[in-house]
């Protein structure tokens, strides 16, 4: 049996047992807050290290000195005017004396008051003034914006402001009187229950607050009034960019209902204002309420209500006839927003091939890009003949115009692969993830004569002497490098010394990797934020950027080009952007009405500095920005010749000038008849370019067709087969070389029928001129021409019955339109599925198609002219191939069977890449054995074969989005 002695021992161990978990739970807590905000400030101090290695520090420092302005003048604001507030409320005598009254609320907090009135005051106030500045601190682009207007010198059209009021001015003005109007209900609603928790205010009695809680509360009322009818009176300009009406701008119900309720708001918001103060000398809430009340009925009534019933009503009126004048501006202001207004001074007419075509005529078509980006990819990713791997690329290849051999030339640019991916060390993942490989080359125009990819030799304008890259599309998220290393590291280097422990340790915290702190010493360097898209962004978040860089290799160097853009969405009368069609990931994935190509970012792939040039000096946003950071963009001037020659039209904004052109187009009536534009008469819209997933099958079962002569016109398209109808149609802008110039073409068909588009409308094109800045034209189809749906579905089936003669399978290339003689010839190659052959190539023009295994024959078949150009080049299978010489079908054949099981038993041993390049082999093996039975099958042994195949049925063209 226990002594008594024990008991409150005991009871002394279990208490402070609790007492120690209580402890250790707190310790626990802060350890955890400690780490959040021990990691919010490395990532702080890292980012500042990070800005200082572009030698852009003055970047952040604007950045946070104005997130400081913004976010601690207004806390301190708001925190002072709160304090302010409670002081008067404790300066104002209750209607009780101290603690005489029964709700033991009211006595709980003049106790606290009486105890700990300064400390309970000054904590209330710094943390709502906390709460308040938050905001304001996000707003920063809005308040750089506002000091560093800049005159567009035109005018809006309605009130006769100049655009920068609408685009730099009011967006911050009407979130400061938002932002205040917020701030001051918080504070009077705040000040309202303190007064009552003071005892000053009371419920219920015949005397029910005191007189100073009617001027203080009163005061408060006052300017919330005239803050509120400050907001109002603002807000009619806002009107310009109102959605309510048949475009957006100031319709007729903004202007004949709207507008009059906001100015009469205003007035009852004033007339509130004085009410009160006359309520002060009467002593009486009476008139204040009913102004209120006043004030809430207009606001219900005639703010809201009366407009949504009149627009409703008038709804089935003829728009043309009610919203003239606002469909008129926002023609103008559209098409200026969005730099389409200069468009119709370059549009020309496709007039129809004429009945001879000579050889110079047919130039362009040398041109033609035989690979597609997949099939360059596929090209880049096999393995030498020496047996060696080649190395991956690690994104989508780029196409340029280079110089090869005396020549312009298409050429693929492959990037190494340097993303770390499934490496298991930490030194693979993060001290060699770099890649000393130089960029992967392959011809785009010119095939061997068995149809195989042609490497370029790394000399001349494409020869890359800068040594390893260390910055890429899928680039890891750090590499720590050595002064002296292999591969050696360059001078120019934008890392981060590791040099003191201090250092290492905010890294370490930053990534949340320890090893920081053991593996790297003070002589090592740590690059960081590698990505090309990260980085620009973090360099320039205030810019908005294109979602495909591209690769450029200019004067021994291999550089990244990224398209930024400046943006607005205040803009007066100008409709909202269409970016149903921008790619995921894009900068223009927002709302705007604004939009211009005014800066190139160059990311050197070798050292990882960035430049960014201001293109378009005209730009009144861009100025506003350069006032802003004036040290930060570059004059066009200084950038590298040889990197203005790669440039390319910005993808994104050909996707939404595409678009914005169907509808506003300047061309035709449309430009100036508002009856016409509220119809669907003469609006385009883009058409699809590319199917995703269809392959050409000799075993599928062809669309109905017969064999005619080759004078036969396909005017109509074939029925498509199950897959290709299964498949998914993308709207992709094409990328053609025309006269020796790089062009992005986007086709564009009617929306008038949206589901029957089986003739071409217009091609879109834009290019770079010598400035830099992007160059629109558009080239009208005033006679039938056959659009991409009609064309690729014709080309496909010709395609179709070209393969089963070789007795195979292939993979449809990139429908390419060319012009030729006022003409466009559609062209589109096909390769051996999933290899890097190609089979062949299908061109479509003046309505019959060819097929032949190279350009030159199509054309001729087509034209009956001799091309005067060859692009199959003698020689057999490239360095790349890994099909051996030799071999006999059958053996090829058993090779690829063999090489399939090995793939299948490297994937369950859990090396996938490995089964990935033994089955590519295989494909390999299977279409060159496929190739050589055909071979030996044929008669002639010709390798010029001409096909025609027009369609004897009746179709409907794909469907087309509008």
């Amino acid at each position: 049996m226990r002594t008594p002695s024990d008991l409150p021992r005991r009871r002394f161990l279990g208490s402070g047992g609790r007492r120690g978990r209580n402890v250790a739970l707190t310790l626990m807590v802060l350890a955890l807050v400690g780490i959040v905000v021990a990691r919010a400030l490395a990532r702080l101090v890292t980012d500042g290290w990070w800005f200082e290695a572009l030698h852009h520090s003055d970047v952040l420092s604007t950045i946070s000195r104005a997130r400081l302005e913004l976010g601690l003048v207004g806390g301190v604001a708001a925190a002072a005017v709160l304090h302010l507030c409670l002081l008067l409320v404790d300066r104002t005598p209750p209607l009780e004396r101290p603690y005489g009254t029964d709700d033991q609320l009211v006595t709980r907090y003049q106790v606290l008051v009486a105890e700990h009135g300064l400390a309970l005051r000054l904590g209330v106030s710094a943390a709502f003034g906390l709460v308040a500045g938050l905001p304001l601190a996000g707003r920063w682009q809005e308040w750089l914006l506002f000091r560093h207007a800049v005159m567009f010198h035109q005018s809006d059209g309605v009130y006769g402001h100049d655009i920068s009021f609408y685009v730099f001015r009011l967006p911050f003005l009407m979130f400061a009187l938002e932002w205040v109007f917020s701030v001051l209900l918080v504070i009077t609603l705040l000040t309202t229950v303190t007064h009552y928790l003071s005892g000053s205010v009371r419920l219920a009695g015949p005397r029910r607050s005191s007189p100073g809680v009617r001027l203080h509360v009163s005061v408060l009322l006052i300017a919330l009034a005239l803050v509120r009818a400050a907001a109002y009176w603002l807000h009619r300009y806002e009107l310009v960019t109102s959605t309510r009406g048949y475009v957006r701008g100031l319709g007729a119900t903004d202007e004949h209902h709207v507008r009059p309720a906001l100015a009469l708001l205003a007035l009852v918001a004033i007339t509130t204002a004085v009410l009160l103060v006359v309520g002060l000398r009467l002593r009486s809430w009476r008139l204040p309420i009913v102004a209120a009340s006043l004030w809430a009925v207009v606001a219900l009534v005639a703010g809201t209500v009366y407009p949504a019933v009149v627009q409703r009503v008038r709804s089935h009126d003829e728009p043309a006839l009610r919203e003239r004048p606002a469909i008129q501006r926002n023609l103008v202001a559209t098409r200026t927003a969005f730099g389409l207004d200069g468009v119709s001074a370059s549009t020309e007419s496709l007039q129809g091939t004429s009945a001879s075509v000579d050889a110079d005529e047919l130039a362009s078509l040398a041109d033609v890009r035989l690979l597609s980006s997949a099939v360059a990819a596929r090209t880049m990713s096999l393995p030498s003949s020496n047996g060696q791997p080649a190395p991956a690329a690690g994104s989508r290849p780029d196409v340029g115009l280079y110089q090869v051999d005396g020549e312009a030339r298409q050429v693929f640019v492959g990037v190494p692969a340097i993303d770390p991916g499934d490496r298991v060390s930490w030194d693979d993942r993060h001290r060699h993830a770099v890649t000393a490989a130089k960029p992967l080359l392959v011809e785009a125009s010119v095939v061997t004569a068995d149809g195989a990819s042609v490497t370029v030799p790394d000399a001349g304008a494409l020869a890359v002497r800068a040594g390893p890259i260390y910055v890429g599309e899928d680039a890891g998220s750090f590499a720590v490098v050595s002064k002296v290393g292999t591969p050696p590291a360059p001078d120019a280097l934008t890392a981060v010394p590791l040099s003191s422990f201090a250092r290492r340790a905010a890294f370490a915290l930053r990534f949340a990797d320890l090893e920081l702190l053991q593996r790297v010493d003070t002589s090592d360097r740590i690059l960081y934020v590698r990505s090309v898209a990260d980085r620009v962004r973090t360099l320039a978040p205030f810019l908005r950027w294109d979602s495909e860089p591209y690769a450029v290799v200019a004067s021994g160097r291999l550089v990244w080009v990224v398209d930024g853009y400046t943006t607005a969405d205040g803009y007066p009368s100008a409709e909202r952007a269409d970016v149903s069609g921008v790619a995921q990931g894009s900068g223009l994935q927002r709302e705007f009405n604004y939009v211009r190509n005014s800066v190139k970012a160059i990311v050197d792939a070798h050292d990882g500095n960035v430049t960014l040039y201001a293109v378009d000096t005209s730009d009144p946003v861009l100025e506003a920005w350069r006032g802003a950071f004036p040290s930060l963009f570059e004059d066009w001037s200084q950038l590298l010749p040889a990197v203005k020659a790669q440039l390319h039209y910005p993808a994104d904004l050909m996707r939404v000038q595409a678009a914005m052109w169907g509808r506003y187009r300047t061309d035709d009536a449309r430009s100036s008849d508002a009856a016409l534009f509220t119809t669907l008469t003469g609006r385009w819209t883009t058409a699809p370019t590319r199917v995703v997933g269809t392959g050409l099958s000799a075993t599928a079962t062809p669309p109905s067709t017969t064999a005619t002569s080759p004078s036969t016109r396909a005017t109509t398209p074939p029925s498509t087969s199950t897959a290709a109808v299964r498949a998914r149609q993308v709207v992709t802008p094409i990328d053609v070389v025309w006269n020796g110039q790089l062009v992005t073409v986007t086709p564009m068909v009617s929306a008038e029928k949206p589901t029957a588009q089986e003739n071409l409308a217009a091609l879109v094109t834009g290019s770079v001129d010598v400035d830099g800045r992007p160059v629109l034209r558009v080239m009208r189809a005033d006679t039938p021409t056959p659009s991409p749906g009609t064309a690729r579905a014709l080309l496909e089936a010709a395609a179709r019955t070209y393969t089963q003669t070789l007795d195979g399978d292939a993979d449809l290339g990139e429908l390419q339109p060319v012009p030729v003689a006022g003409d466009i010839v559609w062209v589109l190659p096909f390769y051996e599925a999933a290899g890097t052959r190609l089979s062949g190539v299908a061109a479509l023009a003046d309505g019959q198609v060819k097929v032949s295994r190279t350009v030159e024959g199509a054309v001729q078949a087509l034209f009956k002219v001799d091309p005067g150009f060859i692009t199959r080049q003698p020689g057999g299978t490239p360095e790349t191939s890994s099909v051996p010489s030799g071999k006999t079908a059958d053996e090829l054949l058993a090779q690829a069977e063999e090489l399939s099981r090995q793939a299948t038993a490297r994937l369950k041993d859990g090396q996938p890449t490995e089964a990935i390049n033994l089955l590519r082999q295989a494909y390999e093996r299977a279409a060159e054995a496929a190739r050589r039975r055909s071979t030996e099958g044929s008669t002639g042994g010709s390798t010029t074969t001409t096909t025609t195949v027009p369609p004897t049925t009746t179709t409907t063209a794909p469907t087309v989005n509008a």
